[in-house]
């Protein structure tokens, strides 16, 4: 059945279907380090050495999909398929905001992840003309070293406090007390 109340939200501009597929081949940065400002800026205080390469993929994350939705009205002439790929993405966009007006769930990341892959087509595409360039060559190097940094700091970040490997005894009590919630609960109206 039609569900009106996902209007609002397939098409919100900030959490809305666009900006979920276009964040898959973004650095998303405040998805990893927390759910809400308080638990971000947390994770910021306690790993004060990362502060500077997070900021910098946070900027780079906000104006990477702001400039692929800018760049699907430009012309490739150096790419064929540039209109194809367009169409692709545009039509993956479009039948997922449809699909998500007869859903009873709101549109969520995880359960459209499995168009990443023509997300990532998508931007590679939007930036082919930029890497030519010698000077977006380095550009680009210097986001993915830092993408590997945040990455290695977040890995040690949470090793010590939400890793199973550390914290061994609460799943070894789930699995012999046969009771997954001692692992936390899951969403209300939830099957287990």
């Amino acid at each position: 059945m039609f569900n009106a109340g996902n209007i609002r939200k397939v098409l919100s501009p900030v959490e809305g279907v666009l900006a979920r597929f276009l964040s898959f081949a973004s650095f998303e940065i405040p998805r990893f380090i927390g759910g809400n400002g308080a638990k971000r800026l947390a994770f910021l205080k306690e790993e004060l050495w990362i502060v500077p390469v997070t900021l910098f993929l946070f900027v780079v994350g906000i104006l990477q999909p702001i400039a692929m939705v800018v760049l699907w009205f430009s012309k490739l002439r150096s790419h064929k398929e540039w209109t194809a790929i367009k169409v692709l993405a545009l039509g993956s966009v479009l039948l997922l905001c449809v699909s998500f007006l007869f859903s009873i769930k709101s549109p969520s990341s995880h359960t459209f992840y499995v168009l990443l892959p023509v997300a990532m087509i998508y931007s590679l595409y939007c930036w082919s003309r930029f890497l030519q360039n010698t000077t977006w060559q380095k550009f680009a190097a210097v986001c993915l070293v830092c993408g590997i940094v945040f990455h290695a700091g977040l890995a040690l970040h949470n090793f010590s406090r939400h890793s199973l490997y550390v914290n061994r005894e609460i799943p070894q009590g789930a699995i012999r007390s046969k009771d997954p919630g001692v692992l936390g609960q899951r969403r209300p109206g939830s099957r287990y």
